[in-house]
């Protein structure tokens, strides 16, 4: 499993724009199997990517229960943000840290 990640405080810089395409490209050039996940409460790539949405949504990956996905026959496939992902932005820096340790988990798990 390889992941990249697409990152920038600034908007309007690309992200939703190079995070879609990429999964394209990846898909459809490369024939791999791609799990998008949007992290961003905006949920810019959740509406480009709609049509991929699977039942999971982002805020689940920071919860204590284990997340599990449905086996697809996509080659593509989004875990899509919600408004409530803005709320983990308040959380102080010790459930942070351990919100962040459920998440890389969550990750490894799928």
């Amino acid at each position: 499993m390889q992941v990249i990640s697409i990152a920038n405080q600034k908007g309007g810089v690309g992200k939703t724009t190079l995070c879609s395409l990429l999964a394209f490209y990846l898909v459809d050039k490369r024939r791999a199997r791609v799990l998008a996940i949007d992290l961003d409460s905006q949920r810019n790539l959740s509406h480009t990517l709609r049509e991929f949405r699977v039942e999971v949504a982002t805020t689940a990956l920071f919860d204590e229960r284990p997340v599990a996905l449905r086996t697809s026959r996509q080659d593509l496939a989004l875990i899509h943000a919600t408004p409530q992902l803005a709320n983990l932005e308040r959380a102080t820096a010790e459930e942070a840290h351990r919100r962040v340790q459920t998440f890389a988990a969550q990750i490894d798990g799928l």
